[in-house]
C-alpha cells in the first residue's frame, strides 16, 4: 500500500522528463519553414540541385543541409545568431542579400533570430520529398478538382419504363440500367 505514492510519483516523474526533453518545433513549422520554402528552396534545395540551379552548394530543405551549410561554410550556428551566417544574408542591404528578390520583413527576420538564438530546433530528416513527378496543371485536371456541370437527365423513350423513374436521378440510373440490358426491380409492397 505503500508503495502505491511512490511508484506514482516515479511515473509521473518519468513522464515529466520525457515530455521536457521533446524539443518543441512550432516556431520553426510556423514561422521558420513556410520562409524557406517560399523563399529559399528554389535556389537552395535538392531540386535545385537536380535542375542544374544550386546556389553557393547549399542546401535548406533539410536539416542536415542547414546545419553543414554550403561553399561558405555552415550558414546557422545554434544558439549563436551573431555567428549564424544565414542571418547576416537577412539583415544585409549589399549585394549578397537573401533572398535575391528583396530584403524580408523585419518580423520574419527577428523569427529567424529568435529560432536561431533558441538553438535553431529542426524537425526534419535527411529525407527529401521529390516532387519530380506532380505534374500541378495536369493534376487540376482531375475530375474532383472541377466545378460540378449541370447535366440534363436523360429521357426514356419507353414510357413504363420512363415511369419508373420519380426524380432525376432515377433517369440516369434507368439509363445505365437500359445500357446494360437490365431492368428496375419492381417495387416492394409492405405486405407481412
Amino acid at each position: 500500500m505503500r508503495l502505491a505514492p511512490l511508484v506514482a510519483v516515479l511515473c509521473f516523474g518519468a513522464s515529466s522528463a520525457i515530455s521536457a526533453a521533446e524539443p518543441d518545433y512550432s516556431h520553426f513549422e510556423n514561422k521558420i519553414r513556410p520562409i524557406l520554402v517560399e523563399k529559399c528552396q528554389s535556389c537552395h534545395s535538392e531540386a535545385a540541385a537536380k535542375a542544374g540551379k544550386l546556389k553557393g552548394g547549399l542546401k535548406l530543405d533539410t536539416r542536415e543541409g542547414l546545419r553543414k551549410g554550403g561553399d561558405s561554410g555552415p550558414v546557422v550556428v545554434p544558439g549563436k545568431p551573431a555567428e549564424s551566417l544565414l542571418l547576416k544574408l537577412l539583415k544585409t542591404d549589399e549585394d549578397t542579400q537573401m533572398p535575391p528578390t528583396g530584403k524580408l520583413d523585419a518580423k520574419i527576420i527577428a523569427d529567424f533570430e529568435k529560432w536561431i538564438a533558441a538553438g535553431a530546433e529542426d524537425p526534419r530528416t535527411t529525407t527529401v520529398v521529390s516532387t519530380a513527378g506532380i505534374d500541378l496543371v495536369k493534376g487540376r485536371e482531375f475530375w474532383a478538382f472541377k466545378l460540378p456541370k449541370a447535366t440534363k437527365p436523360p429521357v426514356n423513350a419507353d414510357a413504363k419504363k420512363a415511369a419508373w423513374a420519380k426524380t432525376d436521378l432515377d433517369k440516369f440510373i434507368l439509363a445505365k440500367l437500359d445500357e446494360k440490358g437490365l431492368k428496375p426491380v419492381a417495387a416492394q409492397t409492405n405486405a407481412r
